[in-house]
């Protein structure tokens, strides 16, 4: 059970109204905006009324312009294009996006996305130069590539092309050799640094339909949205901005889809594609996507993403639950050996950093597991797989400590690592890794203060579910998609009565009964069973929740989703 800090987000009672009178909303709403950054009317505006007009110009991307050059002449003179991907959900669907893209406009193209197990993350010498021998003219690679200089200097040196498409952090200096479209470039003057790998193909797509079809903004582009929205969504990145947009307006793609391996794979999970929300997306269609390339194949994915038939749809639909469910066995066993090691060997007093490996964890689940750790005991936590002597890890990180910093001041330690300030993954030489474990603790113990690792719940408001309205509820749905940056919004209740003893309910979750002002209402914590213990027969309690609507045979009530909670006499 954690123990939250409770913070309340400040009130500014002037912008509320402010907001209120020349947006229509309720005060509330105003407030929930202001507590995301929003600080005036313009930002409000276009945050709640996302166009893709309102995309920042994707010709502002560094080598851009060369790109769609370079992509066009290839397309015309049907030169043979390959492009190289990522096998995570956010590499699958750059992926198959541009491939559907350029396959719309008559390209010669094909796809490549390394096994992880075998051949690991990003691009490979051996592997770019089977691909210049089997005739690729051009290599486009989508989230991955930066600063893989000596692989893409192997293509050239064989008369193949490379254009790099990518969002990961620049690790060293790049070469004028060949364009590479990265927000994340010091040299960058696009305004938002933050897309996701597919975000990044999807404005260069755009870029291109200036030439293709004369809009960057036409139904032309919006119709790869879909895709879009699934790899920003999968990837984590901020719902801010860019990001937003792409989500917003790809969920709403997503509901009336065409594309017959997104439509095979909604119904095969069992939702129902015309009320697909952003939540269904990060719990079940990006897990299935990325289960193929954790468990086996990515390209099983990307197939489906690019197939017209419904044979083969229906049959990678069915493979890739599969998968996802022998993943989540594969997931929950690695869990209970990581959580077992740090109770029996890790030491909190002197490892800020929670650094576990093991020779027998599928690499294919250590990044979600790692992710657990993270939420369960609150530091960062790297899992290392060491059935090779080249080892594998993956880790995660809390909110001020940026893991791939760390990870670059360990570079003497690591035969390569990558990734992002909370993500990243990293390739070490076995026998350092206890060298490993001392140092990024040491650099840890320098940056990480007891503040960081006591886990905080940010509360937007104090307010009584009794209060809650259909038009609150209406207006905070508006405020979606929600994600990283754009977090549901959480309120506070406090002396709400019990109606009866909380029960256990599922694996390990906890539902209530709960009254106020003459109202009651159910309430449920996932994964919070363990609030029993602190139960002594109480009468009242104090919550963090978010409210939603619950349908049950037909009739709608309003339900209450628990962050934390506090028994009291």
């Amino acid at each position: 059970m954690k123990n939250y800090t409770w913070e309340m987000y400040e009130a500014n009672a002037e912008l509320q109204r402010e907001f209120s009178d020349k947006l229509g909303i309720m005060p509330n709403t105003a407030q929930i905006l202001i507590n995301r950054g929003i600080k005036d009317i313009p930002a409000a505006e276009n945050f709640l009324y996302s166009a893709i007009e309102a995309l920042s110009d994707p010709f502002l991307l560094p080598d851009v312009e060369a790109s769609v050059k370079r992509i066009l002449k290839a397309v015309e003179h049907k030169e043979r294009i390959i492009i190289y991907g990522d096998y995570d959900a956010d590499g699958i669907t750059s992926t198959a996006l541009l491939y559907r893209f350029l396959m719309d406009f008559g390209a010669d193209i094909d796809f490549y996305i390394p096994n992880r197990m075998n051949e690991g993350y990003g691009l490979t010498t051996e592997i770019i130069k089977d691909l210049c021998k089997n005739g690729a003219k051009l290599i486009i690679t989508v989230d991955c590539g930066t600063n893989s200089i000596e692989e893409v200097n192997a293509a050239i040196s064989m008369g193949t092309d490379v254009i790099i498409t990518d969002h990961h952090t620049v690790e060293i200096p790049l070469p004028q050799k060949y364009p590479v479209v990265n927000p994340k470039r010091a040299d960058s003057k696009y305004p938002f640094s933050e897309l996701a790998g597919v975000g990044v193909v999807f404005q260069l797509c755009r870029a291109m339909a200036k030439h293709l079809l004369g809009d960057i903004s036409s139904e032309g582009i919006l119709k790869y949205m879909d895709l879009a929205a699934i790899g920003t969504i999968a990837d984590v990145v901020p719902l801010l901005g860019d990001n937003r947009i792409i989500v917003k307006l790809g969920i709403s793609k997503l509901r009336t889809s065409e594309n017959i391996g997104l439509k095979t794979l909604i119904k095969e999970s069992g939702l129902k594609q015309n009320k697909i929300s952003s939540g269904q997306v990060a719990f079940m269609i990006a897990p299935r996507l990325n289960a193929a390339g954790r468990m086996q194949s990515a390209r099983e994915s990307v197939t489906l993403l690019t197939t017209d038939s419904q044979e083969t749809a229906s049959d990678k639909a069915k493979l890739l639950c599969i998968e996802n469910t022998n993943r989540q066995k594969t997931e929950k066993e690695v869990l209970a050996s990581a959580v077992e090691m740090v109770k029996s060997s890790v030491n909190f007093d002197n490892e800020h950093v929670i650094i576990l490996e093991s020779n027998e964890w599928h690499e294919g689940v250590i990044g979600i597991v790692a992710s657990r750790l993270v939420d369960m005991f609150h530091r960062p936590a790297i899992l290392i797989c060491t059935q090779k002597k080249e080892a594998k890890g993956s880790g995660r990180s809390i909110s001020g400590f940026k893991l791939i910093d760390a990870l670059r001041e360990c570079k003497d330690c690591l035969i390569r690592f990558g990734g992002h300030s909370y993500a990243a993954g990293l390739s070490i030489n076995k026998d350092n890794i206890e060298n490993f474990r001392d140092k990024i603790n040491r650099i840890a113990a320098k940056l990480i203060t007891k503040e960081h690792l006591q886990p905080k719940l940010r509360i937007d408001l104090a307010l009584s579910p009794a209060n809650i309205t259909n038009k609150f509820l209406d207006e905070i749905e508006h405020l979606e998609p929600y994600g990283m940056g754009n977090s549901k919004p959480v309120f506070i209740a406090k002396g709400l009565e019990l109606g009866y003893s909380p029960r256990k309910v599922g694996d390990n979750h906890i539902k209530l009964t709960l009254s106020q002002q003459g109202r009651q209402f159910e309430a449920i914590g996932f994964r919070m069973a363990d609030y029993m213990d602190s139960y002594r027969a109480q009468n009242h309690i104090d919550i963090i929740y978010t409210p939603q609507i619950n349908i049950w045979q037909g009739k709608k009530s309003l339900q209450l989703i628990l962050k934390d909670m506090r028994f009291r006499t």
